[in-house]
């Protein structure tokens, strides 16, 4: 019999475990059917009569109902995260079932491992029980259980000692950093509603009249390539920056150099810098639009520009992901970031995210990553050479950026055991499979994720203490990076002392009309992040960005232009 703890925070962490162990059983063969639910739903009435009665009467706080309706919460709050499974991205070459399966592996180890062994076995028996309540153990069923218990550390037989950690990983020490401060998200009002002619200029969408997109998409390839061309230059003068490098103090303070696709910097401590930050944009070019808008970005280069020694050296820092899932990939968030580029060379470090990967197969391009509805949206034009010009676009984009003790990135750490073979010094973040790795991966809530969970998907899993390690390996100790829809647009998933990581996600908006109306990103709360540097001391930032006032026909050519089309019909 499952019997809880009396002491309701640790109560709670045992229904959290037990409801998500339950419900990754009930999903692993498709679907959440009613009968599963039911099942679900009954396990967690009957834990909430059993808090009830026994809490004594003179120590009750809460009644049946108040447990009932927090267990309730709980089952919610964790089927609406699987069901999210279900619309995230997948690369070439795995299925969206495996992908979801190596998620709920993983969510059961994290919720598991934090409980005593006997707790765990009565969990993993409970679910057990589940599988055979309709008499038939479905395959995916009987292969789940077999794969959860044997990556639990004591396969769920009971042990008088405890859990142990899962890897045994060396001791990190703390490693000399400058001060580091977090703020609160906030509100960054607009100072004025401008619409700069240099990003309205860029407002318009692809023709679908055969002859005007052949004219247009001719000049798209020649920004494209103009881009290239930068890209290749600043490459080249950067080269080998990185060659003898094993930490980023090894570097001399200045200027920013792109070795490869790496962009490094030390700062220099006699000044100051600015960085403005943008996780995933998905087509949400209204976001990407306010964040300029609202941090002043161009304002506060022209002053940097008049007056370099006594104002910020001002940056904008783009993580990748700026196509799919909204209206606006090419078009909007796309050709935005690449007129960003192209005019401001010196202060634009656009990264390239899982999202921008497109392949050649024969004549054809096409992209090995699901959902694709930017590659959709040119469907049924000639787009051939306009889609070979992104894909070797993508292909050229830097895919990190080493700024002092921050290092900045789509998805998060290489594979353990790629890290392993590979790494030596600051020039592997070049080697093409480290690379790869880090545009996928994601953080989770255990110390150590094993290899061979690491190894099932190309969007895998990594611990905590394995990201401390990576981090002391490349003397850094904050990581900002996207990658993972977080619907209140930024969190500090890990933060100790030497090592944190930040997750920011600048697409979404409860009304935003770059977003389809059924996108679960509308549940976002898009953020965007200030990261200010000087005198040691680093600040971030983060500010609720004002996609509403650009949604708005005034400030926005797309929207004029359908308000225009809408009148005339």
């Amino acid at each position: 019999m499952f019997v809880m703890s009396d002491i309701p925070v640790s109560a709670e962490q045992e229904v959290r475990a037990l409801t998500y162990c339950l419900l990754a059983f009930a999903y692993v063969d498709g679907a959440l059917d009613p009968r599963e639910r039911n099942y679900i739903l009954d396990v967690l009435a009957g834990l909430a009569e059993q808090r009830a009665n026994r809490t004594p009467l003179s120590a009750l706080k809460a009644t049946r109902e108040d447990f009932l309706a927090q267990h309730f919460r709980i089952f919610e709050d964790y089927d609406s995260g699987v069901r999210d499974y279900f619309s995230e991205s997948v690369s070439e070459g795995e299925t969206h079932a495996a992908f979801i399966i190596n998620r709920l592996k993983l969510g059961c180890l994290q919720l598991l491992v934090q409980l005593t062994c006997e707790l765990q076995h009565l969990i993993v028996s409970e679910a057990e029980r589940l599988m055979h309540a309709d008499g038939f153990v479905h395959p995916n069923e009987a292969a789940f259980f077999a794969e959860v218990s044997a990556l639990l550390p004591t396969e769920v037989k009971l042990d008088e000692g405890g859990i142990e950690s899962i890897e045994s990983i060396e001791s990190i020490e703390s490693i000399e950093a400058t001060e580091l401060r977090i703020s609160k998200p906030r509100e960054l009002p607009l100072k004025n509603r401008e619409n700069p002619l240099f990003l309205r200029n860029n407002e318009w969408e692809f023709s679908r009249v055969p002859d005007a997109f052949a004219t247009e998409s001719e000049a798209e390839i020649q920004r494209i390539t103009n881009v290239q061309g930068l890209l290749t230059s600043l490459q080249a003068s950067g080269s080998g920056v990185l060659a003898n490098l094993s930490q980023v103090r090894d570097l001399e303070a200045g200027p920013r150099w792109l070795d490869g696709r790496v962009y490094v910097q030390r700062p220099d401590p006699k000044r100051s810098y600015e960085l403005l930050v943008l996780g995933d944009l998905h087509g949400c070019y209204s976001c990407l639009k306010a964040a300029l808008l609202q941090a002043e970005f161009f304002e506060k280069v022209r002053r940097h520009a008049a007056a370099p020694d006594s104002t910020p050296e001002v940056s904008l820092v783009l993580l990748g992901d700026y196509i799919d899932r909204g209206r606006f990939s090419f078009s909007g968030t796309v050709r935005a970031a690449l007129a960003l580029l192209a005019r401001y060379p010196g202060q634009v470090v656009m990264l390239r995210g899982n999202h921008e990967h497109y392949i050649q197969i024969g004549e054809r391009t096409v992209t090995p990553v699901r959902p694709c509805e930017a590659l959709d949206s040119l469907a049924g034009l000639d787009a051939e050479r306009l889609l070979k010009a992104y894909c070797r676009l993508f292909e050229n984009l830097p895919t990190s950026f080493l700024f002092g003790e921050t290092l900045f990135v789509h998805g998060g750490i290489p594979r353990e055991e790629t890290l392993a073979k590979n790494w030596q010094g600051l020039k592997s973040l070049n080697d093409q499979s480290l690379a790869f790795e880090m545009m996928w991966s994601d953080p989770s809530d255990v110390d150590a994720v094993p290899r061979e969970l690491q190894k099932e998907v190309a969007r895998f899993g990594f611990g905590r203490r394995q990201f401390q390690q990576f981090m002391k390996t490349i003397d850094c100790r904050l990581m900002v990076r996207g990658h993972e829809r977080v619907v209140e647009g930024m969190r500090v998933t890990y933060d100790t002392p030497d090592a944190k990581l930040v997750t920011l996600f600048s697409a979404g908006g409860r009304e935003n009309q770059d977003l389809p109306g059924k996108s679960n990103y509308r549940a976002v709360t898009p953020m965007a992040l200030q990261m200010f540097h000087e005198n040691g001391v680093t600040e971030l930032a983060p500010f609720v960005i004002d996609y509403k006032t650009y949604n708005e026909p005034e400030f926005n050519a797309f929207y004029e232009a359908e308000m225009a089309n809408a009148a005339r019909t």
